[in-house]
Order: C-alpha cells, then sequence, then structure tokens
C-alpha cells in the first residue's frame, strides 16, 4: 500500500511540477511577445526595445566595418505595420520630454499620433532602414524581391512614418527617438499583380549595391518570415 501511495504522491507531485513549469512558459511567452498583448499603452520600455529591435518585424544583414574593426550590421523594420508604429508611439510616451510638454502641444502631438495610427496602408507596405539615405544610396539599388523572380523598386518615403509616429517636439525643432533613418514605400500591386502574393513566406528587400560592391550573389538582403508578423491574431504589415 506505501508503494501504491508513493508512487501516487511523486506522480501528483510531478504533475504539479510540470503544470508550474508550463504556466512559467506561458508568462514568459506573453512577456517575450508585446506584440499580442491587446493594450500597447500598458508596454514597457523592454518590450518596446524588443519590438524595435528584436521581432519578425525587424531585419538585420550586411555586417561591415567602420575603421577596419568597428562592426556595423544594417537593419530594417515594416514601419507600416501596426506593432512597430504603436511600439514608436509608446516609446516616445515613455521618454521623459512627453510628460514635459505643455497641454496645448501635447494635444496637438496626440492628434498626430493618432492619425499615424489610424492611416491606412493597403496600397503600401514600407520599410525604414537605419542606413539608407537617398542622397547617398540611388533608391533604385534597394528593391523588394517577389517570389516570381520581380525587382521592385519603391520611392522614398517624406512624410515619415518614424517621425509622425516616434518624434518629440522641442520647440521649433524636433528630436528624433526613432532609429530607421529613412523609409522607402515598395507598392503591394504592379500591373495588377500583388507583389507580395497569399503563398508567399517570406518578404525580401534585397541591395543591390552591397552585392556590387562585395561582388557576391548571396548576402544583402533582410527576410521578414510572413507567418510571424501577426499582430493580434491578425496579418501586419
Amino acid at each position: 500500500m506505501k508503494t501504491k501511495r508513493s508512487a501516487r504522491t511523486t506522480l501528483t507531485i510531478c504533475m504539479l511540477i510540470g503544470l508550474a513549469g508550463l504556466n512559467a512558459l506561458l508568462v514568459i511567452g506573453a512577456m517575450a511577445h508585446p506584440r499580442q498583448q491587446s493594450d500597447w499603452k500598458q508596454w514597457t520600455a523592454n518590450e518596446v526595445k524588443q519590438v524595435l529591435g528584436n521581432s519578425p518585424w525587424v531585419s538585420h544583414c550586411c555586417s561591415t566595418y567602420l575603421d577596419g574593426d568597428v562592426p556595423i550590421e544594417y537593419e530594417a523594420a515594416i514601419v507600416s505595420s501596426q506593432t512597430v508604429r504603436k511600439a514608436l508611439v509608446r516609446d516616445m510616451q515613455l521618454n521623459k520630454g512627453y510628460e514635459k510638454l505643455d497641454p496645448a502641444l501635447r494635444q496637438k502631438l496626440d492628434q498626430r499620433i493618432s492619425e499615424c495610427l489610424n492611416e491606412k496602408y493597403d496600397d503600401y507596405i514600407v520599410i525604414g532602414f537605419s542606413f539608407f539615405t537617398p542622397a547617398l544610396t540611388p533608391v533604385n539599388q534597394i528593391h523588394l524581391l517577389t517570389s516570381d523572380g520581380r525587382k521592385i523598386v519603391g520611392q522614398p518615403v517624406n512624410d515619415s512614418i518614424g517621425r509622425k509616429c516616434g518624434e518629440l517636439p522641442k520647440g521649433e525643432n524636433w528630436i528624433a527617438v526613432m532609429r530607421f533613418d529613412s523609409e522607402i514605400a515598395f507598392p503591394r500591386y504592379v500591373d495588377g499583380k500583388p507583389t507580395i502574393t497569399p503563398t508567399d513566406k517570406l518578404i525580401r528587400i534585397e541591395l543591390d549595391f552591397y552585392k556590387k560592391f562585395y561582388h557576391t550573389r548571396t548576402g544583402g538582403e533582410f527576410d521578414f518570415s510572413i507567418d510571424k508578423l501577426i499582430y493580434q491574431g491578425k496579418p501586419d504589415f
């Protein structure tokens, strides 16, 4: 009898430990994926940092070196996504300067934020880059590669999403708290054909100038896994 009771006790303890471990994993998972939270206004600074630096909406590639020994990695983000836009806004709200704004200026800023978050990007997918400057890098050297091999050239965005969603005013000047220098808008349809189809697995942005400079056929690509670009149960890009 003691043996059976001990076995049942051991089994019960194992089940409780297993459930505790599962709950811990669920909690960690929720913390690790702020994009699944319903109220983005509750995102912490660390959660915002993760969205803007290490999430499916951000891609890295092409390590280069400054002064021969300092590695620099290019970065790109899908700034047309609700996830990134909300993270940019939340990043700004967590900045101490936001709380110090006078009521009138803060109201004006909140109006701009609302317009940014409510704007639709049904015709374009907008990518923000940490390195791209139109004056230095021809826009036709950066393109969206479709699954049928077409190279889609975009247009530089003058009315920056990053600025609308992620900059604080200070007097007549603007202080950037965003991390993406410039943006390119790629059309979702060209000649009536979608540039990103329902069966595509990746959104790929290619850097021709990188491939030409390094004489390589591989590398120089930003990849975004479409099945991971989900916010509140819906595709978000």
